[in-house]
């Protein structure tokens, strides 16, 4: 249960990126595959330090737990 919602809110920081690059796929700097794959890789990469480091060092994880969600999204 923890584990599907950790993925989801990793992905949906990913959407969240994807948000704000249209000036990059304006300047034609980017297309639209190239950001969707580095979107997808970096929330993979995101995803994979949550799961394998940051659960070793348990103090760290009861800290970020104990911030309620509306400061961060503010």
């Amino acid at each position: 249960m923890v584990f599907t919602k950790l993925v989801w809110l990793t992905i949906t920081g990913a959407i969240d990126e994807i948000l704000c690059f249209p000036s990059l796929l304006l300047a034609k700097t980017f297309n639209i595959w190239e950001l969707s794959v580095g979107c997808a890789v970096a929330s993979c990469l995101v995803l994979l330090i949550i799961v394998f480091f940051l659960r070793q060092c348990r103090p760290l994880v009861d800290w970020l737990d104990s911030i309620p969600l509306y400061a961060v999204v503010c």
